[in-house]
């Protein structure tokens, strides 16, 4: 580093590096996490306190926390009240307010060319609600097969559901959320 910037290396064939770049190192480098930083245009306000609820409650957590507290305590809010990036993508109702790239966007075609689109849908809620609904949008848009053997009949969806679930979480989680455009694509 010298006084007008960072560089790629040393001596006469140094080369100073772009923003982009230099955002790439510190992240590579384990410095930031996107999740981490501290998002000052989002405000208490913005939170929905019913998602923090809802989020409280699949977690096992008592529900009766004060929002504050909470929020604090699951380490998306600071001291000083600024919410961070993942109290934000989890706990808005519209994360894309503040990142363009926050959503999800399910298609169903007729065949592998992607021309003919029978099914589209695009999901901008929290987080959680990105999950839950591109989950459903798969399994309404893939077959399912029923096996009758006893009494009861058994469903067999035509892909497993936990692959399913885990291939859309991992989408979601570790979409680059520096790059803007990086929305997640479901494809069927």
């Amino acid at each position: 580093k010298c006084s007008s910037g960072f560089y790629l290396r040393k001596g006469p064939n140094a080369q100073k590096m772009s923003r982009q770049e230099i955002v790439d190192f510190i992240f590579d480098q384990g410095k930031t996490k996107f999740d981490t930083l501290p998002n000052r245009k989002v405000k208490i306000g913005d939170i929905d306190p019913e998602i923090v609820k809802m989020y409280l409650r699949l977690a096992g957590i008592d529900t009766s926390i004060p929002l504050q507290e909470a929020l604090f305590n699951l380490s998306v809010m600071d001291e000083n009240r600024v919410i961070n990036n993942a109290g934000a993508l989890f706990f808005s109702t519209h994360p894309k307010k503040w990142f363009i790239q926050a959503y999800v966007t399910c298609a169903r075609y007729l065949g592998r060319d992607k021309v003919k689109v029978l099914d589209r849908k695009d999901f901008e809620g929290g987080l959680v609600s990105q999950i839950d609904e591109s989950i459903k949008f798969v399994l309404r848009n893939t077959r399912l097969e029923y096996e009758i053997k006893d009494v009861r009949r058994k469903e067999i969806p035509e892909y497993p559901m936990e692959a399913i679930r885990e291939a859309i979480i991992n989408a979601l989680m570790h979409r680059d959320y520096f790059e803007t455009g990086s929305h997640v694509q479901v494809d069927i």
